[in-house]
């Protein structure tokens, strides 16, 4: 039988273990550092989307308030100008029946006294 020669295995020292433990909790301390950054720009940048996302409809709506108050600033306008026109009117109209009272009570009073 032939006897197999094992080589003395060397054990690390405890200060190397130490030393690559310490080296292997600052990397993974490191990359759980760096996964929650990842976590706070994916969730900033979902947050920016949809910002973006109500900005836009916001913008819409005030295109769309801005198109309502031309309108009824148009409507306004119009009204204002329906409004003098009745007034107008009116003043004529007063003005009529006050000349025409006037021309009949004084026609009026000219006949019987001559």
């Amino acid at each position: 039988m032939s006897t197999i020669q094992r080589r003395p295995v060397a054990l690390p020292v405890t200060s190397e273990l130490s030393e690559d433990n310490a080296k292997q909790t600052a990397e993974i301390l490191n990359l759980t550092s760096r996964i929650q950054e990842l976590e706070t720009r994916e969730n900033l940048t979902v947050r920016w989307d949809n910002l973006t996302q109500a900005f836009t409809v916001l913008e819409s709506n005030v295109k769309n308030l801005n198109k309502l108050i031309q309108e009824l600033e148009t409507k306004k306008n119009n009204l204002t100008q329906q409004n003098l026109n009745m007034e107008t009117n009116w003043n004529e109209l007063n003005i009529s029946q006050a000349q025409w009272s006037i021309d009949s009570y004084c026609l009026g009073n000219t006949g019987v006294n001559t």
